[in-house]
């Protein structure tokens, strides 16, 4: 399963290599969080070597440096260079990120704690944080990020990706909605949308199916959700609606039992 790639993931570093779970739902601005935004600004400046790290402060040792899509220092693995930019690390924080993504934002995260002078009392710690305790406190995926991030590796030719509004993906022409369990394949996507300004609700990929009636069925479900802790994956009941119930934003045609309610079941054309 695609979800098992987060849980842990594998983070090249300095001495070797760590195992790293990203488990948390973290999603919206991390600049709006007391919590977070700390850690977040610190990290850029280090990264980009500005402000307290500007390097004639003599607050960090080593040498890095960031380029454009390319985070480079001599002792990292992988000949001094990690294949990552501040956008996609900073999105790590938002909520959105291929596992791919979150290993290699990890392994600056792991050089910024070995050779930064922190300022504890800035970031609210009370000594150094572990790799692992800022990757479960800072970092992790909110639910359309997930399901992006996991059509952006396995289905790729639909354009879709972690940062895809879901209010839009009902309008994408590589998708399709599935009209009913005959059609619903492994991968595809439940989807609530929410307000066309945003405020979107919710997205979770389907994992497996198994059709118990015409309108039930049994289901395996990983997504992202508050409301869960995070990253989960669980047998859940997947009814259709045949039309019974709406919101303000249309029909909602499907529902995890107990849980929640869904607008379509989107997957690949």
């Amino acid at each position: 399963m695609f979800i098992r790639q987060y849980m842990p993931l594998r983070v090249p570093v300095e001495t070797g290599e760590r195992l790293v779970p990203v488990v948390r739902y973290v999603s919206d601005e991390p600049r709006k969080k007391e919590w977070v935004k700390q850690a977040f600004w610190d990290l850029e400046c280090f990264v980009k070597r500005t402000h307290r790290y500007a390097p004639d402060k003599g607050n960090f040792t080593g040498h890095h440096e960031l380029y454009a899509n390319a985070f480079a220092a001599p002792t990292i693995p992988g000949g001094g260079g990690i294949e990552v930019g501040w956008k996609t690390m900073s999105l790590c924080f938002y909520g959105k990120g291929r596992p791919v993504d979150f290993s290699r934002t990890l392994s600056v995260i792991d050089y910024y704690l070995a050779h930064a002078k922190l300022p504890l009392d800035y970031l609210g710690w009370n000594s150094p944080m572990p790799l692992q305790d800022y990757g479960y406190w800072y970092l992790g995926l909110d639910c359309n990020g997930f399901a992006g991030a996991y059509y952006q590796v396995e289905f790729p030719m639909t354009g879709v990706d972690g940062n895809d509004h879901i209010n839009l993906l009902d309008n994408m022409k590589h998708l399709r909605k599935r009209s009913d369990f005959a059609a619903i394949r492994d991968g595809d996507m439940l989807v609530r949308e929410g307000s066309k300004g945003g405020h979107t609700r919710h997205v979770a990929l389907i994992e497996q199916v198994v059709p118990i009636t015409s309108d039930k069925a049994a289901v395996i479900v990983s997504q992202s959700s508050s409301s869960k802790g995070g990253l989960k994956t669980e047998p859940m009941v997947l009814e259709k609606l045949n039309g019974k119930t709406s919101d303000g934003h249309g029909t909602l045609n499907w529902s995890l039992v107990d849980y929640h309610k869904f607008h379509h079941v989107l997957g690949p054309a």
